[in-house]
C-alpha cells in the first residue's frame, strides 16, 4: 500500500510513510477508507485473496485483512456507511448464502462481519451505483432489486427482518437510474430522483413512510427532468433540472408550488461529490455552470434570478471541468480546466479579477495535474 500526497499548496513540507506493503509484488489499490471505533476500514488486494476487507490502526502490525468475503476474485467491499456503531457496505460473495452483490455489515470483528440480507438469491441485490446507503431518521436507505421487483427504494434498521422495500415506485421496471443515485436530506425529508413509469425521472421526497414517499413535482411533463446536484443554501434546496425546454438552476422549499427555476443556467456536474460541486462562500453559493452561450465557468448566486451571475468565464471554447471546492485562508480553491492548461488548481476571492489559476502544476501544453479531493489540513491545503 502506498500513501501519496498528490497536492500540497503550502510552504511547509509534508512527510508520508508507507504503513504496510500489502501486496509486495504489485499494487494493493486500497480504497474507500472509512473510520469506525478508532480504526480505518478499506478494500485492498494482497495479491492472493483478491480485493477484500482490510483494517488498520495506523501500525504495520495492526494492518490486516479482516475477512476473506469471497474465495474467488474478491468481495470488493465498498461504499461504507457508519450506522448505529457498525459499518454497512456493499460486497459480492460467491458462497451459497451470498448471492452476488448484497448488503453486508461489520462490527470490526471477523465473526461480526456478515451478509445483512440475501436480497436477490439468484443475482445482484444491490444497485451498483454510489451511494449504497444513506442514513435518514435513524434508518438506512438504499436501492435494490429482489429479483421480482426491479430497483426500488429499500430501508433497513440493521437487522435482516427489518430490511425491506419501503415503496414500489415503478411496478414494472427500475425506479432508479443506478448510474446516478443521489439522496439528500433537507428539512426533515429525504429527496431523490425516481421514475414511476408515467412521469419520467423526477424529483421525489420521502418522510420515511410508504404513504409519505411521493413525487414532489413533475418538472418536465413530457419526459424526465433528471434533477440532481442538490445543495441546501439559505434554508432552501438548490439543484439542477430540465423542464423540457431548458436546463437550469432550480430551488425548492419542499412544496410543489415552491419548486421553481432560479435561472436558465445549468450547474455542471463535473468534479466531486454533491458537496464538491457547490460551495457556500462569503454568504453566496458558488458552482460551475454553463448558460449555453459563453458562460462556461464559475457562477455565483444569492438565491435570486438577478443575483445569479457568471463570476468568471473559465473556458469559452467548449467543454470545461470545475469542482472540488475547498475554502482555505479566506479564499475559495477549486479545480478547473480552462481548455489551455488542463485540469489545474484555481482560486477565487469572490471577484472576477481575483479568480485565477493558482498554479499550472503540470506546465506541459494541455497537460493535467488533476488535483482532486481537496482538504484543508493543519493550515495547508492538500488532497
Amino acid at each position: 500500500m502506498i500513501l501519496t500526497l498528490l497536492l500540497t499548496a503550502s510552504l511547509n513540507a509534508q512527510t508520508f510513510e508507507m504503513v504496510k506493503d500489502i501486496h509486495p509484488t504489485g499494487g494493493s489499490n486500497p480504497n474507500y477508507f472509512t473510520e469506525l471505533n478508532g480504526k480505518l476500514y478499506f478494500q485492498a488486494n494482497n495479491g492472493t485473496d483478491g480485493m477484500e476487507l482490510w483494517e488498520t490502526d495506523g501500525t504495520e502490525a495492526g494492518t490486516q485483512m479482516l475477512k476473506d468475503i469471497s474465495s474467488d476474485w474478491g468481495g470488493y467491499p465498498r461504499f461504507f456507511k457508519e450506522y448505529n456503531g457498525k459499518l454497512y457496505f456493499q460486497a459480492t460473495n460467491d458462497d451459497p448464502d451470498g448471492g452476488g452483490r448484497e448488503p453486508w455489515v461489520t462490527d470490526g470483528t471477523e465473526a461480526g462481519t456478515h451478509i445483512l440480507k440475501d436480497i436477490n438469491p439468484t443475482s445482484d441485490g444491490l444497485a451498483s451505483g454510489s451511494p449504497a446507503f444513506t442514513v435518514f431518521n435513524n434508518m438506512l436507505y438504499f436501492v435494490a432489486n429482489d429479483g421480482v421487483n426491479d430497483n426500488q427504494l429499500w430501508v433497513t434498521d440493521g437487522t435482516e427482518a427489518g430490511t425491506q422495500i419501503l415503496k414500489i415506485i415503478h411496478p414494472n421496471n427500475d425506479a432508479f437510474d443506478t448510474n446516478n443515485l443521489e439522496f439528500y436530506e433537507y428539512n426533515g425529508n429525504l429527496y431523490f430522483v425516481a421514475s414511476d413509469g408515467t412521469n419520467g425521472r423526477e424529483l421525489w421526497v420521502t418522510d420515511g413512510t410508504t404513504a409519505g414517499t411521493v413525487m414532489l413535482k413533475d418538472i418536465n411533463p413530457n419526459g424526465s427532468s433528471n434533477a440532481g446536484n442538490f445543495k441546501e443554501y439559505n434554508g432552501n434546496l438548490y439543484f439542477r433540472a430540465y423542464d423540457g425546454t431548458d436546463s437550469g438552476l432550480w430551488v425548492t422549499d419542499g412544496t410543489p408550488t415552491g419548486t421553481v427555476m432560479v435561472k436558465d443556467v445549468e450547474p455542471y456536474s463535473s468534479y466531486g461529490t454533491t458537496n464538491g460541486k457547490y460551495a457556500i462562500y462569503n454568504g453566496n453559493l458558488y458552482f460551475g455552470a454553463d448558460d449555453g452561450a459563453t458562460g462556461r465557468g464559475l457562477w455565483v448566486t444569492d438565491g435570486t434570478t438577478a443575483g445569479t451571475v457568471l463570476l468568471k468565464e473559465i473556458n469559452p471554447n467548449g467543454y470545461y471541468q470545475l469542482g472540488y471546492f475547498t475554502e482555505y485562508d479566506g479564499k475559495l480553491y477549486f479545480v478547473a480546466n480552462d481548455g489551455t492548461n488542463g485540469s489545474e488548481l484555481w482560486v477565487t476571492d469572490g471577484t472576477t479579477a481575483g479568480t485565477v489559476m493558482f498554479k499550472d502544476i503540470n506546465p506541459d501544453p494541455y497537460g493535467n495535474s488533476n488535483p482532486h479531493n481537496l482538504s484543508s489540513i493543519n493550515q495547508n491545503i492538500a488532497n
